[in-house]
């Protein structure tokens, strides 16, 4: 997110995963509030990666606690990794996030235990719709985009 005012920086670089998941054309998104700004808007499940934790079992958590799906890496797709720099709670972040390609588990979500006050739901949007979702930020756009295109080549992402 950006903002015409000058946030200060937090220092060190947080590391992160996150689950591109897609199920019948469809891929899981997250609605987040910012704390501070109180702006809208669509996300992928995904979060910091806690002590003893792998990017991928970051992801898989993350989703499950935002979103209530279980989810599962998909074979044989190496994941996209995006370093940037990320307008949050009134702080630049600098973000490096492994974007893992998955699908679900379950068709039927269980008990989302995220944090009711920047977490807001979640939706299913059309593979379609991800490039104009996601365009408040160029470069996760494209580190989804990437993965997403070398899974679902042919469909129109663009």
């Amino acid at each position: 997110m950006s903002s015409k005012t000058k946030l200060p920086r937090k220092s060190g670089v947080r590391r992160r995963g996150s689950a591109v998941c897609v199920d019948d054309g469809r891929v899981l998104m997250v609605r987040l509030k910012d704390p501070q700004t109180r702006v809208e808007f669509f996300s992928l499940p995904g979060g910091a990666i806690d002590e003893n934790e792998t990017a991928l079992q970051a992801a898989i958590r993350e989703t499950r606690e935002e979103t209530g799906y279980d989810v599962c890496p998909l074979e044989n797709v190496p994941p996209s990794i995006a370093r940037y720099d990320f307008a949050w709670d009134g702080a630049i972040v600098e973000c490096e996030t492994t974007f893992y390609l998955c699908g679900l588990v379950s068709p039927h979500p269980g008990v989302v235990v995220a944090e009711p006050t920047y977490v807001l739901g979640c939706e299913w949007k059309p593979l379609e719709e991800i490039r104009s979702v996601l365009s408040y930020h160029e470069e996760i756009r494209d580190a989804v985009l990437n993965l997403l295109e070398r899974e679902c080549a042919g469909r129109q992402l663009r």
